[in-house]
């Protein structure tokens, strides 16, 4: 059973999984954010830039002065094909960051029979033969 923080984890990874793919692409830029705060690494801020700055330029290319021509597909596919990179990419590192963070538990021994377990299976026992003896008569 996974415990309530992991499902909370779980969730938010298909909230942004799911934005990102039903506004095609348009709003990659709040995972790559959210991967960056969470990661606080220099690659990942520089990344969540370079995708902000590539999703930009897409939509600049998408622009009515550009309709019905090479330009407009152009951006709409690398919007796309970079929805389609985010996603795999966030869902990968947020995966990894988080089994990292995980603490990992060594294995318990068994253990052993307590001296109590001895002393109620002799008294089933001795319960067991006196309702035998019950029967018997």
């Amino acid at each position: 059973m996974q415990s309530p923080a992991s499902v909370k984890v779980i969730t938010v990874r298909v909230v942004f999984s799911v934005l990102v793919v039903l506004t095609l692409g348009l709003l990659a830029w709040t995972a790559m954010l959210r991967l960056a705060i969470v990661r606080r690494t220099r690659r990942d801020w520089a990344l969540f830039w370079a995708q902000l700055t590539v999703n930009l330029g897409c939509l600049s290319m998408l622009h009515t002065h550009f309709k019905d021509t090479w330009v407009s597909n152009v951006g709409m596919a690398v919007l796309l094909l970079q929805g389609l990179a985010v996603v795999v990419y966030y869902l990968i590192a947020d995966i990894h960051f988080h089994q990292r963070s995980l603490p990992v538990l060594p294995p318990h021994p068994p253990l052993p029979p307590s001296p109590r377990i001895h002393q109620v299976r002799a008294e089933l026992d001795e319960l067991s033969s006196l309702l035998r003896q019950e029967e018997g008569r």
